[in-house]
């Protein structure tokens, strides 16, 4: 498998460590192309490999195609690739946690496609770093490069996870809550603990350690059985000045949704 020609369309954070990590696991990389040429040329030069000066060409030189762009682009990116005709590229893979892989049949019918979704950020990548490493790839497509994709999340030293489809959305938003809404909370965090005297590295790495626990707690003991604080002792004066001070700093609207979400899913738990 690995003796495939690789071409990656969009040479961004994932599309630049999927070509290294690939790379180095002993994939052959044909080349990348991207509308940033600087960052195609920086992606490139790191693994030896070619830049193209249009996806069609990539195209054109590859057996895998890996699509790692913006959602927003990806749909016209395949139409582009089905308006420029026949292409030697059989396999098309993309990374997008929201659009399934069968919009890439807009580029052919007659290819076959495939979705791996990294479920994690990939927030900064260093040469000879792997940061998929340990995460959990979203996975759905057409059976015909169902184990090719499975040989790829492998040597990404990822685990592969089937995934619904027509229900990817839920699966997208459940990684966003988590990776992106919980950084808000980390923020929120940091700002109340410097807001009570705490200097801003220990209030930073008190904010890490609660996470942590909370996330062993939960994975330990699950959600009711790994709740604590004053929602599971029913503590109403500890919420009534949790209120206020929400209130003061801007930040109501966040403790209250949460609150409730806890006293619904408690109420739920309650009646299983």
């Amino acid at each position: 498998m690995r003796s495939l020609g690789i071409g990656i369309i969009g040479a961004g954070r994932v599309g630049g460590a999927l070509a290294s990590v690939l790379s180095h696991r002993g994939w052959r990389i044909v080349g990348v192309f991207d509308l940033d040429e600087a960052r195609a040329r920086e992606a490139a030069r790191a693994i030896s490999c070619g830049v193209f000066e249009s996806a069609e060409r990539l195209a054109d030189r590859s057996e895998i195609l890996f699509l790692t762009v913006p959602d927003d682009a990806l749909v016209g990116l395949c139409e582009d690739l089905g308006d420029y005709g026949d292409f030697r590229a059989r396999f098309l893979f993309n990374t997008s946690g929201i659009l399934p892989a069968k919009v890439m049949h807009l580029a052919g019918l007659d290819r076959s496609v495939y979705s791996i979704h990294p479920f994690g950020g990939i927030a900064g990548f260093r040469e000879g770093e792997n940061p998929f490493s340990g995460l959990f790839f979203g996975c759905e497509g057409d059976e015909p490069s169902r184990e090719l994709a499975a040989k790829i999340v492998s040597d990404l030293e990822g685990i592969s996870v089937e995934i619904d489809w027509s229900k990817k959305t839920a699966y997208h938003l459940a990684a966003s809550l988590v990776a992106n809404h919980g950084f808000a909370l980390f923020e929120v965090c940091t700002d109340l603990l410097r807001l009570s005297g705490i200097p801003a590295d220990s209030a930073a790495e008190m904010t890490v350690n609660i996470a942590k626990r909370a996330i062993s707690n939960f994975e330990k003991l699950g959600f009711k059985d790994g709740l604590t604080g004053p929602v599971v002792r029913r503590d109403f004066t500890t919420i009534a000045q949790h209120i206020a001070i929400a209130g003061e700093t801007g930040n109501l609207e966040l403790y209250l949704a949460g609150l409730n979400k806890i006293n619904r899913l408690l109420a739920e738990k309650k009646k299983d």
